[in-house]
């Protein structure tokens, strides 16, 4: 279900920002779920209860139960992150589940030339957590754009690409590009021009799974990662499959989102495979990545009921004792 949020830059939003280009915007009452004219009556019914529910809590809350905050980069390419904060997102969440999302319409009637123009329309974030929900948009030029997608429909596909099947039993086949492939990674580059069996059968075989492989491939043409900011199983993969490559610029991005993450958007799963990761990995970064992994964790309960966490001990000693040496600590 969509929600729709009415957001104006009013003068003094703008002035309490400091020129710091970070906004940050009470929501109050201008949330309210979609609804369209040819909505049946007992649907406009429901959605104006929706309403009422949410204004009956807004009033209860006050002043930062719904807070939007924007942080604007302009510097090319222009970047747009939005975060969003408050008692309110659980009330969401509890009243229409996990799989909705909050449409942003942006509107600054007293700048017509204002620099968040740039991203016309709406924004819209996905509400996985109870507690807070991110995401980014990075702008392109139309001609930019254009470009892009013409070349990723259109580009000769000279590589092909095996990846474990979702089942795990048998391989996919994908096809890509050499050339990307070469660009976005030294492993691969040196794979292509080496005397390797890669080279001459324009043939390769991945570790990872089908969704992986196709979340890397749509980095390497979009430079961007939508499909694993909704999973931290797959982000967590992808991060795995950027170092094995050595895709730094992916790598820092996916460590950047772990770290700023909250637990909750974390399954249990994919924080023990990102305490292995981290441990396993020399990163500048890697102890920060095994604490945050640790803490989600820990907040995620009785742990005897993964199995991944069984897994752990029985197949990664040494990785299971610094878990537990990190425990004892505590």
């Amino acid at each position: 279900m969509t929600w729709i949020a009415l957001v104006e830059f009013t003068h003094d939003i703008i002035e309490e920002s400091k020129g710091t280009n970070c906004y940050k915007i009470d929501l109050k009452d201008n949330v309210f779920p979609q609804w369209y004219e040819d909505d049946k009556a007992e649907v406009l019914n429901y959605c104006q209860k929706l309403t009422n529910i949410l204004t009956r809590k807004y009033a209860m809350e006050g002043k930062g139960a719904l807070t939007l905050h924007f942080n604007w980069e302009p510097s090319p390419p222009a970047k747009l992150q939005l975060k969003l904060q408050g008692p309110l997102l659980k009330t969401l969440v509890e009243i229409c589940g996990k799989d909705i999302a909050l449409q942003i319409l942006l509107n600054d009637p007293n700048h017509s030339d204002w620099e968040l123009d740039i991203f016309s329309g709406s924004l819209k974030i996905m509400l996985p957590s109870a507690n807070e929900a991110f995401c980014e948009y990075q702008h392109a030029e139309a001609s930019s754009a254009v470009v892009c997608k013409t070349v990723q429909e259109n580009i000769q596909k000279d590589v092909t690409i095996l990846a474990n099947s979702a089942n795990g039993q048998g391989q996919e086949v994908l096809l890509a590009n050499k050339v990307f492939l070469m660009a976005h990674s030294p492993v691969l580059k040196s794979l292509f021009e080496g005397n390797f069996s890669e080279s001459k059968k324009n043939e390769i075989k991945m570790k990872y799974s089908l969704e992986c492989v196709q979340a890397l491939l749509d980095y390497m043409f979009t430079v961007s990662f939508e499909a694993a900011v909704k999973s931290s199983r797959l982000a967590v993969e992808l991060f795995q499959a950027a170092h094995y490559y050595q895709i730094q610029h992916l790598e820092n991005k996916l460590v950047e989102m772990f770290l700023e993450r909250r637990s909750s958007w974390f399954e249990a799963d994919a924080a023990i495979e990102l305490f292995k990761a981290a441990t396993q990995i020399e990163l500048h970064s890697s102890a920060e990545l095994k604490k945050k992994a640790f803490e989600i964790l820990k907040s995620k309960g009785n742990l005897r009921e993964s199995a991944e966490f069984g897994k752990l001990f029985a197949e990664n000693p040494n990785i299971a004792l610094e878990f537990t040496l990190m425990a004892l600590e505590i």
